[in-house]
């Protein structure tokens, strides 16, 4: 009997090892990936400009926690990157437009860390902002410190061949915002519904500093340890001296 309790009581502390402390694995709420040869539009050099593109978002009570573009530098601007989230007007891709100002940005990429050639750039979120079921607009704006001139500013790929999202580009020039009907910004968004982490705007191929990891994280850590060892010593330690009936 003593044999099935302690059993018994194992198998519940190893189910009690993965509750709380396993993160959410991120999922894609939206994308439309990046091919080669399909376009790259140039940021320009007003530290004003916006650039973004329309999704939808179908999952129920999910928070964003980080979005992807495709991206080079032209020149050497200095200076960070963000991307922005906001609202639309709307929940119809034909009628909505962003609702200013914007609802979250990410966590800045520095404009120097960009290559000379198309590099996917992961950017993080908070995890704070949660999401409704609707249409929303994500993309790229420059921090107001950014240091842009004629042959020194960020480019970013789009799809101007065949464009297959259902969404649309609109562009902020000078305080205006102009629609593209007929173009898609490479992209994915991400959102997950507990807490987690993203992949701190590292190029592809680079590790992400912040991964979940492979093990569950284990809540009230010491009294773990301690139970474990206390059930060890019964089921191993105490075998030789009695009889377990």
């Amino acid at each position: 009997m003593r044999r099935l309790v302690l059993a018994l009581s194992l198998l519940l502390l190893l189910g009690l090892l993965g509750i709380g402390g396993v993160e959410a694995i991120p999922n894609i709420l939206d994308s439309f990936p990046f091919e080669t040869g399909q376009g790259t539009l140039g940021m320009g050099t007003n530290v004003t400009n916006v650039f973004v593109q329309s999704w939808k978002n179908t999952a129920p009570s999910v928070s964003i926690i980080s979005a992807t573009f495709w991206l080079y530098r032209q020149g050497n601007p200095t200076g960070n990157l963000h991307v922005v989230l906001y609202r639309g007007t709307t929940s119809e891709f034909a009628t909505s437009s962003p609702i200013e100002p914007a609802l979250t940005n990410s966590q800045p990429l520095d404009m120097t860390t960009l290559t000379e050639t198309v590099t996917e750039r992961i950017f993080d979120f908070s995890g704070q902002t949660q999401l409704s079921e609707t249409l929303y607009f994500i993309g790229l704006r420059f921090d107001q410190n950014a240091v842009l001139s004629a042959g020194n500013t960020a480019v970013v790929s789009w799809d101007t061949t065949s464009p297959t999202h259902p969404g649309h580009v609109y562009v902020k020039l000078a305080g205006t915002w102009t629609e593209y009907t007929d173009r898609d910004f490479h992209f994915i968004v991400r959102g997950e519904t507990g807490s987690g982490v993203g992949g701190q705007n590292q190029p592809t191929g680079e590790p992400l500093t912040d991964q979940p990891s492979l093990l569950p994280a284990v809540a009230g850590g010491s009294t773990t340890i301690v139970l474990v060892g206390i059930i060890a010593y019964f089921l191993f330690l105490k075998k030789g001296r009695s009889r377990i009936l």
